[in-house]
């Protein structure tokens, strides 16, 4: 396989940013996509009272060799920042614990700094919803205010898998894989508080993602915004993140439904009253693939110049979406150089 250097890859996530800068250092022209204004995808953060306010991706995990090199050179450039904390859990009788001390890490003031890193000097278009990828003397992207963008040698679809599906439609066979793929949704509430609530630490995280904390609380992670470094927000603010079987059995419901629970629920969990407080929610639709798609990290198709990347092939969240824009960008690059 023969690939010239214009690429266009669509999704700004972790693993569209990161292989658009690997594929960029590497001397491909890249031009990257996304519907939103910047990059970040689970790193976004919301904007409460003119301050940042993490809602997705809590924080970048500090054990996972995948990330190692990653963190050695963000750490270096002053993009992420450590955070030695206390994670709790609590026991069936309702009584938290120290389950374990962690090291972990954050993006200096956003998550999405770290995104932000990675696209230095690459063409972001941002505000920019890609409808449909044809494939005639080169690939065309179509985009929702019905501009077309290409011809490009080469595309790379850094998407979760329904996504991909709606773009692909020339490809059933690829259509029908991607289609196939399984999530699971998580809600995620950023509750700001009138007063500071103060239940002893500044992280809990329940040892079953699945099922979340004892007597069948919805919640499975609460972080405190204020606890983490360079963040501050106005009032005392928590993200707290539902566990995957309530999601699910939730995950058609009003907004305002998610609020008063996440309420409720905290609320059980603590064994107390809480302040009163303001919601605001976000739906993660494809925040888990229910199971790795095959035995690659990643798609290549050498015939029509097009790959597939995200945490749908290296299940495990950031850390799999990584894995895959590591393995596909290798690839290409490889592709390349023949």
């Amino acid at each position: 396989m023969r690939i010239k250097t214009n690429v266009a890859v669509v999704g700004a996530g972790i693993s569209g940013s990161l292989i658009s800068r690997r594929l960029a250092d590497a001397g491909l022209k890249v031009t990257l996509f996304d519907k939103d204004r910047g990059a970040g995808g689970r790193l976004k953060n919301l904007t409460l009272d003119g301050e940042p306010v993490d809602i997705g991706v809590p924080y970048i995990p500090g054990d996972s060799e995948q990330l190692d090199a990653l963190k050695s050179g963000w750490i270096e450039a002053g993009v992420i920042t450590p955070w030695t904390v206390s994670v709790h859990d609590f026991h069936g009788n309702g009584e938290p614990f120290v389950k374990e001390e962690r090291t972990l890490y954050l993006g200096t003031h956003t998550q999405s700094a770290v995104t932000e890193q990675l696209l230095q000097g690459v063409d972001l278009v941002g505000d920019t919803r890609v409808v449909s990828a044809t494939a005639e003397d080169g690939w065309y992207l179509r985009c929702h205010q019905g501009e077309t963008h290409g011809p490009y040698d080469f595309l790379i679809l850094a998407l979760p898998a329904p996504k991909v599906a709606l773009l692909l439609k020339e490809f059933p066979g690829l259509q029908a894989m991607a289609r196939n793929v399984q999530y699971i949704p998580c809600w995620a509430s950023v509750l700001e508080f009138d007063e500071v609530l103060d239940p002893g630490f500044d992280v809990a995280h329940a040892s079953d993602r699945f099922n979340g904390f004892p007597g069948l609380n919805p919640l499975y992670m609460l972080v405190r915004h204020n606890g983490k470094p360079n963040r501050s927000a106005v009032k005392d603010t928590w993200t707290v993140y539902w566990c995957a079987r309530e999601s699910l059995e939730y995950k058609d419901v009003s907004s305002d439904e998610i609020s008063e629970r996440s309420l409720k629920a905290l609320e059980q969990l603590l064994d107390r009253p809480l302040p009163s407080a303001r919601v605001h929610n976000h739906h993660w639709l494809y925040c888990q693939a229910f199971d790795r798609l095959n035995e690659n990290s990643y798609y290549l198709d050498s015939d029509i110049h097009m790959g597939l990347c995200g945490d749908w092939f290296e299940p495990g969240g950031l850390v799999g979406a990584v894995a895959s824009a590591e393995g596909l960008a290798t690839a290409v690059i490889n592709a390349v150089k023949r």
